[in-house]
């Protein structure tokens, strides 16, 4: 701990700011204290993972020396994963704000911001809801009931009432 402590000193020092992994740990150590966000333990090792998953190859790079285009091929791996779009952004709006958190502490020095600020994560394609057609729900209710189905009643009560699956399971 003490080489590290000194190790920063030194690198603010010299205005060099830090590498990748030394502001992961600030973050991480600032997370955990409460300070900077409200999350649980779990919470704090999943964004970790994530950090740790995906900026691997930034891991011994001096931060204020990621790029823009290092940026973009992070976005880049994120499509090539096929991962959903939610996913891309939950992972680009981490690594941005551990990135502007360390640009707020003078951590990294020079960058004004996140090397994926701007960075544009492509809309899903709208998919209308799957819905049941009028036949297909009156045919799907009377089979229910005439196979005497202990579900017919939820079933006919969720259609007829028009509630969402949370809703009927509050209820």
């Amino acid at each position: 701990k003490l080489i590290r402590l000194a190790s920063f000193e030194v690198q603010k020092a010299e205005g060099l700011g830090l590498c990748w992994d030394d502001v992961v740990h600030l973050w991480m150590e600032e997370v955990k204290t409460g300070y900077l966000l409200k999350v649980s333990e779990r919470g704090s090792r999943g964004y970790l993972s994530i950090i740790n998953k995906w900026t691997k190859h930034w891991s011994n790079r001096m931060a204020s020396e990621i790029t823009r285009a290092d940026g973009r091929l992070l976005i880049e791996m994120l499509k090539e994963e096929k991962l959903s779009k939610a996913y891309q952004k939950k992972v680009k709006n981490i690594i941005s704000n551990v990135y502007e958190w360390g640009i707020e502490f003078s951590y990294i020095v020079g960058p004004k911001h996140s090397p994926l600020k701007g960075l544009m994560i492509e809309k899903d394609q709208y998919r209308p809801p799957q819905i049941l057609s009028l036949e297909e729900i009156k045919k799907f209710l009377s089979s229910a009931k005439i196979l005497n189905h202990s579900w017919y009643p939820i079933w006919a009560f969720a259609i007829l009432t028009g509630m969402r699956s949370g809703e009927l399971h509050a209820l």
